[in-house]
């Protein structure tokens, strides 16, 4: 951290900007988050405070900012390869300010990647949450809707619900101990009985 901090410290403060600097400094500034990130990570765990919104806080924060060093360490390699192959573009033709414009362009990447992997792996676990919850409130509604009655209470709902499947098998168990008898079967009205 101290020295990505001299590193900002100068190239922010004290020397002249190019094309390349401009890089670092953003790199240096990744690279500082990451490390903060990090430290009050291991702080919080060796203090045992790493459950909760401020973790997750940080942990979203340390992979955006090292997301963006690997992005910026990109760009600065494809950067240096033009300059060698195609050095009189590089020194006539190159965009004055594309340097701040694709970092600016790397740290809003960086951010929607790794807000969208956050989120996805947040909205799942809601949605989970969600599909664990509603469970019973289905078994309600369906054993409710058979008799077109909502007024039920939720023991007499849940009954209903389990009850023709229990039926069903009581039947098939009776029968299969007397082979010469085929099931009436509640579940299907259509059965016939055969002698």
């Amino acid at each position: 951290m101290v020295g990505n901090g001299i590193v900002i410290w100068f190239l922010g403060f004290r020397i002249k900007r190019n094309a390349f600097s401009i890089y670092i400094l953003n790199l240096a500034a990744a690279d500082f988050g990451y490390l903060l990130c990090i430290a009050v990570e291991t702080v919080q765990y060796l203090m045992q405070f790493n459950i909760g919104v401020q973790f997750g806080i940080f942990l979203f924060l340390d992979l955006f900012v090292y997301g963006t060093g690997l992005y910026l360490l990109t760009t600065i390699s494809i950067e240096r390869c033009l300059s060698v192959l195609f050095p009189v573009w590089f020194r006539c033709h190159r965009p004055k300010h594309l340097s701040s414009i694709m970092s600016a362009l790397l740290w809003a990447l960086s951010f929607l990647i790794c807000g969208l992997g956050y989120i996805s792996c947040s909205i799942g676990f809601v949605l989970s949450c969600v599909n664990s919850s509603l469970n019973p409130v289905i078994y309600f509604l369906v054993g409710s809707y058979r008799d077109r009655r909502f007024r039920d209470t939720l023991k007499v709902a849940l009954q209903k619900v389990f009850e023709e499947e229990l039926d069903c098998r009581g039947e098939q168990e009776t029968t299969d101990a007397d082979p010469e008898m085929t099931p009436i079967s509640h579940c299907n009205p259509d059965a016939t009985v055969s002698v």
